[in-house]
């Protein structure tokens, strides 16, 4: 049986479309010691108004990630947003954060005090939700620098985790 050059052409297409993404996951699981990294599964979208604070008209952007087999919903603005005083203050290492009054999830406001708010929303029960923001807050101020447009929000695609 004779394979036919076009034919070829088309395997090795599919290969480098398939290939790629593996060789990817499989230099990041060597870059970072086999520990999985979080992953952006669902890029930023803008949305009006965030509903999981009292009714307003914010503009915002939203988008999902995969750390753990959770997922962590990141809510991003360039208003300042209004603290109640239900609101907890508390420390996750260099990062000052207060966490909203949720009993189904967990909640976590970050601002830079400038042209970042930053909401995190975890389930209760996942315990490394300081790792993954103070890596997203890290990753996020460098990459906010290099946006031109107000648009241009830079969520980035994958989070390395914190040394253990």
């Amino acid at each position: 049986m004779w394979i036919t050059r076009e034919t070829w052409q088309r395997v090795l297409q599919l290969s480098k479309r398939l290939l790629l993404p593996l060789l990817l996951l499989t230099a990041a699981s060597q870059l970072y010691g086999g520990e999985e990294p979080a992953l952006l599964i669902k890029s930023p979208a803008e949305i009006r108004g965030i509903d999981i604070l009292a009714p307003n008209a914010l503009v915002a952007y939203e988008g999902f990630y995969r750390y753990k087999e959770e997922e962590i919903r990141v809510i991003f603005t360039r208003e300042p947003l209004l603290q109640s005083g239900e609101w907890l203050s508390l420390a996750c290492g260099k990062l000052q954060l207060f966490k909203l009054p949720d009993e189904w999830e967990r909640i976590f406001y970050y601002s830079n005090n400038r042209n970042i708010s930053l909401l995190f929303v975890f389930n209760p029960d996942f315990d490394l939700w300081c790792d993954f923001i103070n890596i997203f807050v890290e990753r996020f101020s460098f990459l906010i620098g290099f946006s031109v447009y107000e648009v241009d929000v830079p969520f980035p695609a994958v989070l390395e985790p914190a040394a253990q």
